[in-house]
């Protein structure tokens, strides 16, 4: 899966590369330009590039979320009598989740064997001994009301994002 998205993520910045190269061949064929020549290339060149984006991490999100509610559904219908799924929200902005996810993502990219702990110490099947173990993932749920502040403060930044 990380492939997949590493895969996205460069197919991305591609893409982006391509708009500017676009503009470039297409626009930029004089000598000087105004300010406000510069400008309309520079707000067209935006529009391309935030609809590229947009389409982009809407695709990478949904395929995200298909996969944990794979996930989810395979450990609801395990059979477990006991089996509880919690899933903290708020951690997937945890900037160390972040940095260890990164080094697991250059280890596996690199063909390494590396395993990704999702509870320390817990062994993924198959292991023979635990993984470097990474912060838990799902230490709790997150109640309703912190759940509307964590979307109250995404909605907030993509808002500062869109500019």
């Amino acid at each position: 899966y990380l492939a997949f998205l590493r895969r996205k993520r460069d197919q991305a910045i591609g893409e982006v590369a391509a708009e500017f190269k676009e503009v470039k061949e297409s626009r930029l064929f004089e000598e000087t330009y105004s300010v406000d020549d510069v400008s309309g290339l520079l707000d067209g060149l935006l529009a391309g590039i935030r609809a590229n984006l947009k389409g982009q991490l809407a695709h990478t999100s949904h395929c995200s979320a298909l996969v944990l509610a794979q996930a989810l559904e395979a450990a609801e219908t395990s059979g477990a009598a006991d089996a509880h799924v919690a899933i903290d929200l708020a951690r997937t902005e945890d900037a160390s989740l972040h940095a260890a996810m990164e080094a697991f993502e250059q280890d596996a990219a690199a063909g390494g064997k590396a395993a990704l702990a999702l509870r320390p110490g817990v062994a993924p099947p198959g292991a023979s001994a635990p993984p470097r173990a990474l912060p838990t993932l799902g230490s709790g749920a997150l109640d309703a009301e912190a759940a509307k502040e964590a979307a109250a403060l995404s909605q907030e930044r993509l808002l500062k994002l869109q500019g």
